[in-house]
């Protein structure tokens, strides 16, 4: 399937491409998303099955400009359903309001999901409040995160766990992080492996550890990274 030509996503950015990235994943399956830019202005596309893979032509040559200023703009699961096997590839997004609240992605209780060739930054002016966040829940496990360039994010660009709800076996590599609030934070974790990360003149900490009550941080491994504020 293709997100231009069986959804009828507008490429040039002109028209809301909401209802198509919608229609996209509750078809399932695979949609490959053409070069162009792409609008967004719903709050938050959810995705709640199997099998859901948006694959990008490329960060650099897909743009994804995100025109609200509440919740998340890509949710996968809500705390109850259990999606899975769920990849995101190949997309650039930008933001063209302001956020106050939410991230980009966000994965709760979700099982074995993707997420590569992935850019957040701002348009000059108007910043993400969060990048990607993964929270866990029980029935998650197995993350991914590669190839990634995230900036100008106002909170954490990178976030594991919520609460007293661990995310479990992330595997994070080869991204860079600049000119972030807090480039990662560890809220309850176990089972973490990251290798070839930079981050960069964040304005309050590059990682962060800061579990809650109830909560804890462990079995991480940190290779080559490179972390300054």
């Amino acid at each position: 399937m293709n997100l231009v030509s069986t959804y009828r996503a507008d490429p040039k950015g002109i028209i809301d491409c909401s209802a198509a990235f919608n229609q996209a994943i509750t078809t399932g399956g695979v949609t490959i998303i053409p070069p162009g830019t792409y609008r967004l202005t719903n709050n938050t596309i959810p995705i709640n099955g199997k099998s859901v893979k948006l694959i990008g032509a490329g960060r650099g040559a897909v743009i994804v400009n995100v025109y609200t200023t509440t919740g998340d703009v890509f949710s996968i699961g809500d705390g109850v359903a259990v999606p899975s096997l769920t990849t995101i590839s190949g997309i650039q997004f930008v933001a063209k309001e302001t956020r106050v609240d939410g991230y980009v992605i966000r994965s709760r209780n979700a099982h074995d999901i993707r997420l590569s060739d992935i850019g957040i930054d701002y348009d000059g002016v108007h910043t993400f409040s969060g990048g990607v966040s993964i929270e866990g829940g029980p029935s998650q496990y197995i993350a991914h995160l590669d190839n990634f360039s995230f900036g100008h994010i106002t909170g954490a660009a990178i976030s594991l766990g919520a609460g007293i709800t661990w995310a479990r076996d992330v595997h994070i590599s080869h991204g860079t992080i600049g000119y972030c609030g807090v480039g990662w934070q560890f809220l309850a974790a176990s089972g973490i492996y990251a290798h070839d990360v930079s981050i960069i003149k964040s304005s309050s900490v590059g990682v962060l550890f800061r579990p809650g009550d109830g909560s804890v941080v462990k079995y991480v491994c940190l290779d080559r990274l490179l972390a300054e504020t």
